[in-house]
């Protein structure tokens, strides 16, 4: 029975739908840190840190899939996601 299965083959089958052929897998990590100083009853110095894409994990887009332009048929050109950022913040609450 595990023998019978095969990919799907949009050239072949001819009720393939829109969504039969898919990108890779995606995730990310994105942290937010933060902690509150008091300095009286009624004013604080709080601060932050955020961190997105935290463990800078590489998500490349999917691959093209134009037949208007063959050269680039099945080829990943750029990347899905942007580099790990940093925001630190300091704020004073009164």
């Amino acid at each position: 029975m595990f023998a019978a299965f095969r990919p799907v083959q949009s050239s072949k089958d001819t009720n393939v739908s829109n969504y039969s052929l898919r990108g890779q897998s995606r995730w990310n990590v994105d942290v937010s840190l933060a902690r509150t100083f008091r300095i009286r009853e009624s004013t604080e110095f709080r601060f932050t840190a955020a961190f997105f894409n935290m463990f800078n994990h590489v998500q490349l887009a999917d691959p093209g899939m134009s037949l208007t332009s063959p050269q680039n048929f099945g080829v990943i050109t750029s990347q899905q996601n942007q580099p790990r950022r940093i925001e630190i913040g300091l704020h004073l609450v009164f």
